[in-house]
Parts: C-alpha cells; structure tokens; sequence
C-alpha cells in the first residue's frame, strides 16, 4: 500500500511543479515498521510547500473537486482521480501504470468517498484568477 501511495503523492505533487523524492520522504516520514501512510505523505507534502488533507466526498461531487486527487480503493491501494463526469472517470492505475476510463457502476464499487486532496501555493493562485 504505501509504495502506491507514495508513488501516487510523487505523481501528483509533479503535477503541481514540486519535485519530490519518495526515497527521502520514506527516510524521513516512515513509521516504526517503515511504511509511508496518509499521515506521513500529509506531512511529507506539508514539509515540502504542498496543502493535503483527506477529505470524504460523494461521488456525484467529484466533477467539482480540484483533480488530480488520489483516491483510496477498497482493497486499500491509490488510484490518481484524473477526470471525473456523471457517467465515466478518468483515473491513473498507478500499480499497472496506465490510464482507463470506468464507468459509474464500476467506479462505485471500488470508490470509499475517501480522497487525498493536494495542492500547491500555485495552484491555489491561478485557481483564484
């Protein structure tokens, strides 16, 4: 779980112009058992100038998030929420390192209403524009 999480908030922190380095974040934030979970990946992006936070959403409220986000599957793994529409969601597979599109009935089964939600001082700028 924690390599695809990490690997997800590497991805997404990427997309927000802010190099992470997943081997420092693991040396730093890991916990006793030297596993990266939400709370360590909240500060990791906190240390390095990234607003996150976890936040539950409906999924009829996805369009209106600010994406990309990384979702928590119920098997416990990350997907990168890309896109999001009434029927049909764009997401980053980040295990098997591809794109698909689900539709809504495939989606609802996998989906928590759990997001990890990051963002930079940037993006949080030109979104105010």
């Amino acid at each position: 779980m924690s390599d695809n999480l990490l690997a997800g908030l590497v991805l997404i922190a990427g997309y927000h112009g802010v190099n992470l380095d997943s081997q420092m974040i693991k040396q730093r934030f890991c916990d006793e058992n030297g596993n990266v979970g939400v709370t360590q990946c909240l500060l990791a992006a906190k240390k390095n100038a990234l607003y996150a936070r976890v936040v539950k959403k409906k999924i009829e409220r996805l369009k209106y998030i600010q994406l990309p986000a990384l979702i928590l599957n119920k098997d416990k793994s990350f997907f990168i929420l890309l896109r999001a529409e009434e029927d049909k969601f764009l997401i980053y597979d980040i295990e098997n390192k591809n794109t698909k599109v689900i539709d809504k009935e495939k989606f609802c089964n996998i989906y928590t209403e759990e997001l990890l939600m990051v963002s930079s001082p940037k993006s949080q700028g030109a979104s105010m524009l």
